[in-house]
């Protein structure tokens, strides 16, 4: 398996929403696509695939999704795919590579396959998208023509013809006997298969016994008289027909160049085995190739060419070149044709239009060449239909359109750099922000924009972008108004390509409203460290003052507990003395109280059943508040802290002591809706149900002389 890295940009503009014409159209192209497109998931199940997938595989779509994909890829070859695959991230999301697959009946065949990677937005491995085509016929007739060219080669350097001197050797009455090799050339060890070492210096009927007396006497006529000889000779020794040219280089002495006419046969053979190798390639090529004669009649047509243009191998051969052109460009290309073959000028590659036999006219590449046919000059056309491509094209440039009304309208600034820095796009509202035109946006480089502390920073991020290195994709940086104040500015940055150039585009916003907002915060932490610090300040000046005060009261409890000893002697005998008053005072206050509960405050209730104002009914309340006051201490305020939360509590004691709702608010840190609901709360509890009677007044009737410290705030 072969794996060839494909460069270049990966990224791309992804317009999000329903499908527009240009999604229809792009489905179209993919379901249309003679290619294999395929999508897996990470776990290399299949997700999608489009028609021609499923006519190459000889299956629907329902049995091919879900299927494993590397069932597909031959066994020999998955796991270098699935390293392959591994190695994909988003730095290098796109591979090429050429692997065999197996098709039904275990039929294998060879595949040149895109993969790309796909990530959502956190970075995650989403899914892999697999775009193919068979190269089959090209492996194989790429090997063929491998073959051929490495039996033209060999047939090459065996061209060169074979040299040999010799010298007569005659014996005693000068009667020539044999002759001497002299000098052999390499072609002649390669012909002979007879090393240098292994002749010179001996004579020739002794390395080449075939050779007859005869033949020694004409070479002794050619190196005596002069007179050159030629012939053929087959040779069994190496099994070669040589094709000998003899003359005299000098008196008593001959030469031979000699030719292996074997080697030509097998010329002829390699030539006949080519034409059949390049009719192989022609009548399996997806581009469509026609021959013509000067005359422009039809020699050779291939299986694609009758394809395009809707017409049989037999209709072609008889038909003429300008039958297949459009009627406004047949006489040009007639001209073009014509020149071709007789040495003019003439475009080798060009795009013209021929006419489908159902009378479509078909848009094509043309490439152009002179050949012979059966020695005679004749023309070679390559077409290739690119009906595709143009519906491709105009996808892109209503993408293109789509992206500049997109840029155009867009909230941020938007820029493309160019390799060199140079602004090839802008939209209007960077100009807004920058307050330069467009135009002369257009003709500057992104120095001209960028602030001078900034241009080293930013000029560097631009490389390191087209570089392909790892840079944040967003941060923050200032640029030049065109009245040449600051403006802060946040980039994000990716690598694109414009007009097949790397490029960097940049979305640029406006933060200046942010960065007032972030230095006003600033301020206020800066106040509020500064408020903090001082109260810190004041709050150690208390614990010091505390600290002294500690110390004095230290110093009275030490002399309170030398009065105290002295006062222990005196508090015993007053201690009869009190006890004596207590009982006195207990049995009072329990007279007042039976006489209080038994006959004062059924009176009080019973008014209360009466018909009377609200205001006199508040007064009644308050005062059973104050016949309650006279019952033991022991009674009082104890249905209040029974029935109060903790935090209603410490509300009460505040209203009690004639705090404010916003001052309680303050103080406990909440909200004053906070303690509103309280003031109901305690109300409801307390079953206060008369909204005339002041909650401050009950609660200081009922907690006034509570001593309990759980209610006390301060």
């Amino acid at each position: 398996m072969e794996t060839k890295a494909m460069k270049g940009p990966s990224n791309s503009v992804d317009i999000e929403g329903t499908f527009t014409s240009c999604d229809v159209i792009y489905i179209d192209i993919v379901e249309g696509q003679t290619e294999l497109i395929c999508r897996f998931n990470p776990q290399r199940n299949l997700v999608f695939v489009n028609d021609s997938y499923c006519r190459y595989f000889r299956k629907n779509r329902q049995e091919l999704i879900g299927q494993s994909f590397m069932a597909f890829v031959h066994e020999k070859d998955r796991k270098q795919y699935a390293e392959l695959l591994s190695s994909l991230d988003q730095a290098n999301p796109v591979e090429m590579v050429e692997h065999r697959v197996i098709l039904p009946g275990e039929n294998i065949r060879w595949q040149q396959s895109t993969i790309r990677a796909i990530f959502d937005d956190r970075g995650h491995l989403a899914e892999y998208q697999a775009v193919g085509r068979d190269l089959t016929d090209r492996i194989t007739a790429e090997r063929a023509l491998r073959e051929s060219e490495k039996r033209y080669r060999k047939l090459i350097d065996r061209m060169f013809n074979g040299f040999a001197l010799f010298e007569i050797i005659r014996d005693r009455n000068g009667k020539p006997v044999d002759c001497k090799f002299m000098q052999v050339n390499p072609a002649f060890e390669q012909i002979t298969g007879q090393g240098s070492e292994e002749v010179l210096g001996k004579t020739l009927r002794e390395v080449f016994p075939e050779f007859k007396q005869s033949w020694v006497d004409t070479c002794a006529q050619v190196a005596f008289n002069g007179e050159p000889f030629q012939f053929k000779k087959g040779f069994k020794k190496f099994g070669r027909e040589l094709e000998i040219l003899a003359y005299s280089p000098t008196q008593g002495q001959f030469a031979t160049v000699f030719t292996d006419v074997t080697d030509r046969i097998n010329m002829e053979k390699t030539l006949k085995e080519r034409e059949n190798n390049f009719r192989s390639l022609a009548d399996n090529s997806n581009d469509g190739i026609r021959i013509a004669t000067r005359k422009g009649e039809f020699v050779y047509a291939n299986k694609r060419f009758s394809e395009i243009t809707g017409y049989s191998l037999a209709e072609l051969e008889k038909k003429n070149i300008t039958d297949l052109d459009s009627p406004g460009v047949a006489h040009e290309l007639e001209e073009r044709h014509i020149n071709l073959l007789e040495g003019k000028f003439s475009p080798t590659r060009y795009g013209s239009t021929i006419v489908h036999k159902n009378g479509k006219k078909i848009p094509v590449d043309v490439t152009a060449s002179k050949t012979q046919w059966q020695g005679q000059p004749a023309a070679m056309v390559t077409i290739r239909d690119i009906t595709l491509r143009r519906h491709m094209e105009e996808a892109i440039r209503n993408s293109a359109n789509n992206f500049r009304n997109l840029a155009n309208n867009a909230n941020d600034g938007i820029i493309i750099a160019a390799e060199d820095g140079s602004i090839v796009y802008v939209n209007y509202r960077l100009a807004e922000m920058t307050g330069f035109r467009i135009n002369k946006l257009r003709r500057s480089g992104i120095e001209a924009i960028c602030h001078p502390d900034e241009v080293k920073k930013i000029s560097k991020r631009h490389r390191l972008w087209l570089d392909g290195k790892t840079v944040p994709p967003r941060y923050q940086t200032i640029l030049l108004k065109k009245e040449g104040l600051s403006l802060p500015v946040e980039v994000t940055a990716s690598k694109t390509t414009w007009l097949g150039q790397p490029a960097v585009l940049w979305i640029i916003r406006d933060i200046t409203l942010r960065k007032r907002i972030e230095e006003a915060l600033g301020k206020v932490h800066n106040e509020l460290e500064r408020r903090v610090e001082e109260r810190t300040k004041e709050l150690v000046m208390t614990a010091e003052k505390l600290e002294r005060k500690q110390n004095e009261l230290l110093r009275h409890r030490l002399d309170l507990e030398k009065a105290n000893k002295e006062l222990v002697q005196t508090n015993t005998a007053l201690s009869v003395l009190a006890r004596n008053i207590d009982k006195k005072r207990d049995e009072a206050e329990k007279k007042i109280a039976q006489n209080i509960s038994s006959q004062i405050i059924p009176l009080v209730k019973e008014i209360q059943t009466d018909k009377i104002p609200e205001s006199s009914r508040a007064k009644l309340e308050v005062l059973t508040a104050y016949l309650m006051d006279l019952t033991p201490d022991s009674a009082k305020g104890h249905d209040i802290i029974v029935s109060l939360s903790s935090m209603e509590l410490r509300v009460a004691v505040m209203i009690k002591n004639g705090f404010s709702s916003d001052d309680i608010a303050r103080l406990l840190y909440i909200s004053p809706h906070t303690v509103k609901t309280h003031r109901r709360n305690i109300r409801k509890k307390l079953r206060i149900k008369n909204s005339q009677v002041n909650l401050a007044s009950y609660l200081r009737l009922k907690l006034g002389k509570m001593s309990n410290p759980s209610l006390d705030l301060h």
